[in-house]
């Protein structure tokens, strides 16, 4: 306790740290001879008293047990209250350096629990940058290990390598540039834009090999490969940065600019690949055959035709096993819940999980609330009325089995009226005369009310701490208050419910709003790049079938498997979406082209995949390998985002590969008897 003390100067002199809350620092008022006297709840004079005596004296405070002390005395806390609005970085900061007094202080040993919204926040730029030190470079390796499985050439690969961390770090650029702290959802950014850029360059050198294989030489080669997908492939980059700017419809801010900076990104990719590094191939590489690993290539040649040809022979029964099953498993959709419990974000064993059970179980509620009062009137709150019916107000919170304590100036009211006659327990209440309220609050030297209340005594607030952490639990809560004082309310004053439980709360509505609205402009996005492409409303709405599936599947899984529609996975259909179309347009593209030189639907689309397909089926596994790589975090928001995207990729190669083609012969079938 005294090296506690001795900390609590040192702690309050941190920068950034607006105070400071203890059994030291805490506001006591007892009785005098003359009337009352506000001192710390622990002085330096109570040490001379006996341990019993000084330990009931802390736990017969009105605040302080379930706040700063447990309520049998075995556990003290320290609550360190920090500045507005600081940014990770700085919370980051004030940490450190908080730890380091406690280590001087000799208090290390002492430190049971950690929790609260800043905890949470370090807990999570740690998750975030484990994420990044193990998954990055393993994607990174994945990467580089394929293009040297495929392309075993070292002017490519070292091209490869430079072209992928330029685009990622693009993203990353365009984040500090604005601004932007680099959060938890942010650290998805690079694992996603080394898949896609791994996935671009496959297609590029594709067709290098290809024309190498034709005989021509480097310079030739190298310009006639970007020509050919120059077209598709800036159509699938404008569609999938189209998918991820729809998250800029979020009211999410870390939403917002991780669409935008994706966004970029893959732009940025584009230009890298297929502007920048041509003119180095076609300068610096050798007339010398590429060569490519013949593995891979003939498991995508093979996977891609036989999926073509068994859907083209059965392509009325692929359709109606395909509805059949989307139909059985379409009741899960209605299962998918809009939760967000930022504990549950990490494992039940894990640190932060485990302390602020202890906090919630030594002490209280991690969460707050704030129930604001206002009026124009200055000194109303002075009213024994008002008191009395803030006091009504609370004792109706505390029959709430999701509220561990409250706290208003109506406590501390009594406690000077209580004080003030001698610490009789029958004037532990609010004075009939306002009065000698005004009085009582005049002679008052201490902090803590003016925590509760403003010096004009025109606004006060009830702090609540609660013992539940979902949104949908914190937002139930917030519903009861929000009814409680429309029925109950004061004349003249505005009541309004805020505080980090009540913005949390709030936080589900904007992760609907976020789904609804990303996803929907990154429909219609892609819808109209789809026409601007194939320049034919039916071929748009055709290529949307297998772009919509993704989406389609991930809801279902998450309403199966009880995934939490939240902030981590609020993000995933605009962004499988935003992906997913990219392999459909190659298909597409292939197909329409020779259909518009005359050839049959079945050799156009046998073609298409003949050629396209093989990195089609590259593209995706690579996509969706890397995806699955995030799934393997300990995070719970960056593993679902990785696991469902990876799974949204395989949906939509299966789409691409079984369901398009049987979708195109079908409809041909159909038009060709219309039109006969």
């Amino acid at each position: 306790m005294k090296n506690m003390q001795t900390a609590i100067p040192q702690l309050k002199a941190v920068k950034n740290v607006d105070r400071v809350l203890s059994i030291f620092t805490l506001d006591h008022i007892s009785g005098t001879e003359d009337g009352f006297e506000v001192r710390p709840l622990f002085s330096q004079s109570d040490w001379a008293l006996p341990r019993d005596v000084r330990q009931q004296v802390v736990l017969d405070d009105r605040i302080a047990p379930g706040f700063v002390v447990s309520e049998d005395g075995k556990a003290l806390a320290l609550v360190v209250r920090l500045e507005k609005n600081l940014a990770t970085a700085q919370q980051i900061e004030v940490r450190t350096r908080l730890f380091q007094i406690l280590k001087q202080q000799n208090l290390s040993s002492y430190l049971t629990a950690v929790s609260g919204p800043s905890e949470v926040v370090y807990m999570q730029y740690q998750a975030m940058i484990d994420s990044l030190n193990i998954l990055m470079p393993l994607a990174s390796f994945l990467s580089f290990a394929l293009l040297i499985w495929l392309f075993p050439r070292v002017l490519a690969i070292a091209l490869a390598g430079l072209s992928i961390g330029l685009s990622a770090l693009s993203a990353i650029f365009v984040l500090n540039v604005a601004g932007q702290d680099f959060t938890m959802i942010h650290s998805m950014i690079p694992p996603m834009i080394t898949a896609l850029a791994t996935a671009l360059i496959i297609h590029y050198y594709n067709r290098i090999v290809h024309y190498s294989s034709l005989g021509l030489l480097a310079r030739e080669r190298s310009l006639q490969a970007a020509e050919d997908i120059f077209k598709p492939a800036l159509y699938t980059v404008l569609t999938t940065a189209g998918g991820l700017a729809s998250l800029s419809f979020s009211p999410l801010p870390t939403i917002q600019s991780f669409g935008l900076s994706s966004a970029f990104g893959v732009l940025f990719m584009f230009f890298v690949v297929l502007i920048l590094m041509p003119p180095i191939l076609m300068r610096w590489d050798r007339d010398r055959p590429w060569s490519k690993g013949r593995g891979p290539e003939r498991f995508s040649a093979f996977l891609a035709l036989s999926c073509g040809r068994f859907a083209l022979r059965h392509a009325g029964k692929v359709l109606v096993v395909v509805f059949l099953m989307l139909a059985v498993a379409s009741p899960f959709l209605s299962r998918v819940r809009v939760e967000t419990d930022v504990f549950r974000f990490f494992d039940e064993k894990h640190r932060i999980t485990v302390d602020t059970q202890t906090v919630e179980d030594q002490l209280s509620g991690t969460i707050t609330l704030g129930v604001l009062f206002e009026t124009p009137q200055v000194d109303a709150f002075q009213s024994p009325d008002f008191l009395l019916y803030l006091q009504a107000f609370q004792n109706w919170l505390e029959g709430l089995p999701e509220i561990d304590e409250s706290t208003s100036m109506a406590e501390i009211i009594e406690d000077m009226n209580w004080a003030f006659h001698g610490e009789n327990p029958d004037y532990r209440r609010i004075p009939d005369n306002q009065d000698l309220v005004v009085q009582y609050l005049f002679f008052y030297d201490g902090d803590d009310l003016f925590e509760l209340t403003n010096r004009d005594f025109n606004a006060a607030q009830v702090t609540i701490n609660l013992n539940v952490h979902e949104t949908g639990e914190i937002r139930r809560v917030v519903e009861k208050i929000e009814t409680y004082l429309r029925e109950h309310p004061y004349p003249e004053v505005r009541s309004t419910v805020a505080g980090f439980g009540s913005l949390f709360a709030r936080l589900a509505d904007m992760i609907v709003k976020t789904q609804i609205y990303s996803l929907l402009s990154a429909l219609v996005v892609i819808f109209i790049f789809l026409v601007f492409v194939f320049r034919s409303f039916g071929s748009a709405l055709l290529c949307m079938v297998p772009n919509i599936s993704p989406a389609l599947i991930t809801f279902i899984l998450m309403g199966a498997f009880n995934i939490w529609l939240d902030i981590g996975t609020a993000m995933i259909a605009s962004v499988s979406v935003g992906i997913a179309v990219d392999d459909t347009i190659h298909i597409y593209h292939g197909y329409i082209s020779r259909r518009r030189k005359g050839c049959s639907p079945v050799f156009s689309l046998m073609r298409s995949y003949q050629h396209a397909g093989r990195s089609v089926v590259a593209t995706s596994l690579v996509l969706g390998t890397q995806f699955f790589i995030i799934a393997f975090s300990d995070f719970a928001p960056t593993s679902h985002f990785g696991l469902l995207s990876g799974i949204g990729i395989l949906t939509a190669l299966f789409f691409d590969l079984l369901v398009l083609p049987a979708l195109i012969l079908v409809l041909n079938k159909y038009f060709v008897r219309a039109s006969n």
